[in-house]
């Protein structure tokens, strides 16, 4: 169960996706810097995304694979890139792009990138990520240390169904 906290942080990362795309991700970029509180920075990273813009799409793009952030936040910026194109899916301008580069988050060292990336794929209906799925649903077995996931192999298997 979330918190208070945890709620009340996530609202305001919502609330964030409502002003001007540039200003909040210069003030996430700052957080990043500056805040050693990774569930803030997680959250900071989930307002990028609540934009929905074309920069957010460039600063997600740029944070998913950036290895010296923390996996955590790699696998926010993913999940990020699922959400700004799961709702237009193939009709989004840049659906190519951001499915190329979720299929390669799948290559992330981090089980956590792994299960973000594929919940995104699944969403966004990629349907060329199925040959990258298939064998993560039969072998990978890791498991995620985070209470919504259990193995990349379940979330994998999920998403192709």
């Amino acid at each position: 169960m979330n918190s208070i906290v945890d709620e009340e942080r996530t609202d305001a990362a919502k609330g964030l996706g409502r002003e001007d795309p540039a200003e909040v991700i210069a003030l996430v970029r700052g957080i990043l810097e500056d805040s050693d509180h990774l569930p803030i920075k997680r959250d900071a990273v989930s307002a990028i995304a609540y934009t929905r813009s074309d920069l957010a799409l460039d600063a997600l793009l740029e944070l998913s694979v950036d290895l010296e952030c923390e996996p955590e936040l790699r696998a926010q910026a993913t999940e990020g890139l699922g959400y700004v194109i799961q709702f237009k899916s193939r009709g989004h301008p840049r659906y190519e792009e951001i499915s190329d580069a979720l299929i390669a988050r799948l290559g992330d060292s981090e089980a956590l990138v792994h299960v973000w990336a594929i919940q995104a794929l699944g969403v966004a209906f990629v349907k060329k990520a199925k040959p990258a799925l298939v064998p993560l649903a039969f072998d990978d077995r890791a498991a995620v240390d985070d209470k919504c996931w259990g193995t990349v192999r379940d979330e994998a298997r999920a998403a192709l169904y």
